[in-house]
């Protein structure tokens, strides 16, 4: 039987992943795995073994990313559960026109500073703005962006259905 209700779902975990990145320490050891959600909010899992010399990156890579992973369950539990009831309650958020206006204001800027038009050539220049040389900061700027635009495509597209 499938279930009707609303549920977590490993598929809807993973889509909420941008980044993972992966540390080696100097132990030789311990791998560490940061997961960066599209939200920007961070999650570290870690995985050891015993002797340096069973080391095994993929491995390591493996089982720290699982842990991490095994982390997200909770949260978005938690935040599912809350959404069911304010949804239930019959919150609404007062700000959401306001939100839309400032999204779709930041979209126009950022098409008229890239001298762009579309969604994919917005992405395109922001990528390429990222591949030349920039500060951690900058770089950091523009994924933002670029997760907020695809945050924001996705619910132009679910707004249309």
């Amino acid at each position: 039987m499938t279930p009707s209700a609303p549920a977590v779902t490993g598929g809807s975990l993973q889509a909420k992943i941008a980044t993972a990145v992966y540390i080696p320490m100097i132990d030789g050891r311990t791998t560490i795995c940061q997961l960066t959600l599209q939200n920007g909010y961070t999650v570290i899992g870690t995985s050891a073994c015993v002797c340096a010399e069973n080391y095994n990156r993929a491995l390591g890579e493996k089982h720290a990313y699982e842990d991490a992973f095994k982390q997200l369950w909770p949260l978005e539990g938690y935040l599912l559960r809350e959404t069911i009831y304010r949804e239930q309650r019959g919150d609404v958020n007062q700000y959401k026109e306001a939100q839309d206006k400032a999204r779709y204001a930041l979209l126009e800027t950022i098409t008229a500073a890239l001298g762009v038009q579309d969604f994919d050539e917005i992405l395109g220049a922001i990528e390429a703005l990222q591949r030349r040389s920039v500060s951690q900061e900058e770089y950091e700027e523009a994924q933002r962006a670029v997760n907020q635009l695809r945050i924001n495509r996705g619910r132009r597209h679910s707004d249309k259905e």
